[in-house]
């Protein structure tokens, strides 16, 4: 309505690459809720440093208490409740002058190397929309409970379908299913969905006192499709695709690396956690904590390698570093730790 193509980033990016959307994005505007004010002025103040002209930043204060923000390194910037107040009732709305003009740009989660934009269209938003309602059996003034981040797909396109059946919004700031069955049974949602992670989390959530109360409404919950066969429900990913390339490039970047090769670890709730084997340069050496805490300050929570293991790498007679040897270790090794 306001002519404008919105971006919604993932939360758990770094600095730099929020910088980097940023800055293919030329993004004019953006708003952040205070629990993430530090990771994006790191991001602004990489685009100055690149004479990049950095959005203008309106942070979202919580509702019942001040944030902590130091608002004097953001004295030009606005108050998202000032903001509001500047409204006017009267607004021209602005029009697309096509169906197939962009509405929104969401980011790949980086599987093959830098996340990458992907423009969507009215077009498609629209029917995606239009298909989530029908797809999902949603009535007039449904509840829904976010549990699918935001940023993924626009969250599937379920906030103009929300907006479209004036349903209610309920979003949460901390995931837990004590949380979750809290918000059933205080709000009366009627769907939520979300990542394997989080349907695990709630499969294998501990009896509790108030479990053995009924909820007081029905609940959908949306996955995709009919249900799998629980010989596939087995191989669900947790819903997080990580680049393996961009971890090894940050593993390669320590001083005291030779060779870094990165593979996935079971993990009980994510499905797969990352696990790097690491060569040291000759004469040198370093724990795995160093090097964990060094690919902690420069990557995601998600992207850091939970175990490092020491020692050469397997290779084949061209030299080409074998994962699926490394793989059979990890396999083989199901409480392998940091050694």
């Amino acid at each position: 309505m306001a002519g404008a193509v919105i971006s919604a980033l993932n939360t758990r990016l770094d600095a730099s690459t929020l910088a980097l959307a940023l800055e293919q994005l030329e993004a004019k505007l953006i708003f952040v809720d205070y629990q993430f004010t530090d990771a994006v002025l790191k991001a602004l103040d990489l685009l100055s440093q690149k004479k990049v002209n950095p959005p203008h930043l309106v942070v979202i204060p919580e509702c019942d208490k001040s944030s902590s923000m130091d608002h004097k390194h953001i004295a030009s910037d606005l108050d998202y409740n000032c903001l509001l107040e500047m409204g006017r009732d009267d607004f021209r709305i602005i029009r697309p002058n096509n169906e197939c003009d962009p509405i929104s740009v969401n980011y790949t989660s980086g599987s093959t190397g830098k996340p990458k934009g992907v423009v969507y269209s009215h077009r498609a938003a629209y029917l995606n929309s239009l298909a989530e309602i029908f797809r999902f059996d949603m009535r007039q003034m449904p509840v829904f409970l976010w549990t699918v981040d935001m940023f993924r797909c626009n969250g599937w396109c379920l906030t103009w379908a929300m907006a479209a059946l004036g349903g209610t919004n309920i979003c949460l700031r901390n995931v837990s299913a004590e949380i979750i069955f809290d918000a059933v049974s205080l709000h009366k949602v009627t769907h939520f969905c979300g990542p394997p992670a989080i349907l695990n989390t709630i499969a294998n959530a501990p009896a509790r006192a108030s479990s053995q109360s009924p909820f007081p409404c029905s609940v959908n919950v949306v996955v995709a499709g009919s249900l799998p066969s629980s010989e596939i429900l087995t191989k669900v990913e947790g819903g997080e695709a990580i680049s393996t390339l961009e971890v090894e490039a940050v593993l390669l970047g320590h001083p005291k690396v030779s060779e870094a090769a990165v593979v996935g670890q079971p993990d009980a709730l994510l499905s797969e956690v990352p696990c790097a084997f690491v060569k040291l340069k000759e004469g040198f050496g370093a724990s795995a904590e160093e090097i964990i805490q060094f690919c902690g300050d420069q990557l995601p929570d998600l992207m850091i390698p939970r175990t490092i293991v020491f020692g050469e790498l397997p290779v084949n007679f061209s030299g080409k570093v074998q994962k699926f040897a490394m793989r059979e270790t990890v396999s083989a090794n199901t409480s392998l730790a940091n050694c």
